[in-house]
């Protein structure tokens, strides 16, 4: 289940289809079938409810799973759900529960 409430709309579902449409189904990246719609700027806690971020086509791109995996490790950010995240090269992996 998604972390942020926007993706469980009819809204996003359409939005979504708009942009994989848009791009012709294809990664922007590889060209390979795309299947994500990727936020240029990240999603996160304090813009999740902002629509700039969330609903804007100009912030979205088709992308992807392998693409997308890339896409956040290489900048940085690794994190994805508790005890997960993506290694150098992409990869989603288990690394042991968050402690909180």
């Amino acid at each position: 289940m998604p972390k942020f409430s926007f993706y469980n709309t009819k809204r996003w579902e359409k939005l979504r289809e708009f942009v994989i449409n848009r791009d012709g189904g294809m990664c922007v990246y590889c060209g390979a079938k795309g299947d994500t719609v990727h936020h240029i700027e990240w999603v996160n806690d304090f813009n999740c409810n902002d629509p700039m971020i969330t609903f804007n086509v100009d912030n979205l791109e088709t992308v992807c799973r392998d693409c997308h995996a890339k896409i956040h490790s290489k900048t940085g950010s690794q994190s994805t759900a508790d005890g997960y995240r993506f290694d150098d090269e992409g990869n989603l992996i288990f690394i042991g529960k968050n402690k909180k």
